[in-house]
């Protein structure tokens, strides 16, 4: 089965800090055809996610190469292939909302917005 085409390139970016995050982001914008990025600080708060979004999808194979080269998790990405391989559609799976042992449920905070301006500079807004 080939794996249906997406417009989204998402990175999990574990233990690491905002600079982190922010420099990915940057890293991100280089990219052609994507016009919009949002970082969030992960529900567990350990870390950032960093979701890049696509004026026209991509193919699997693409996607999992910007994932490797930008530093997505590396099971993460062992997990998208295997998904694929066993037929799965979903391969950029990023939990937003983690629930906690005592039963709470802590949900992932958007920290930027960043949108891609028609003349090609970009905006960032802290949320």
């Amino acid at each position: 089965m080939t794996p249906k085409r997406t417009d989204r390139i998402s990175l999990d970016l574990d233990d690491t800090t905002e600079d982190v995050a922010i420099n990915k982001a940057a890293n991100m914008m280089e990219i052609d055809g994507v016009i919009r990025i949002e970082i969030s600080q992960s529900a567990s708060k350990k870390g950032f996610h960093v979701a890049g979004y696509l004026e026209n999808p991509i193919s699997f194979e693409e996607h999992i190469k910007y994932r490797e080269e930008l530093g997505d998790d590396k099971k993460r990405i062992k997990y998208s292939k295997e998904n694929v391989n066993l037929g799965l559609a979903l391969y950029d799976v990023l939990f937003t909302a983690k629930v906690r042992k005592d039963g709470t449920i802590t949900k992932a905070k958007k920290l930027y917005d960043i949108i891609k301006n028609k003349n090609g500079s970009w905006t960032i807004t802290p949320l």
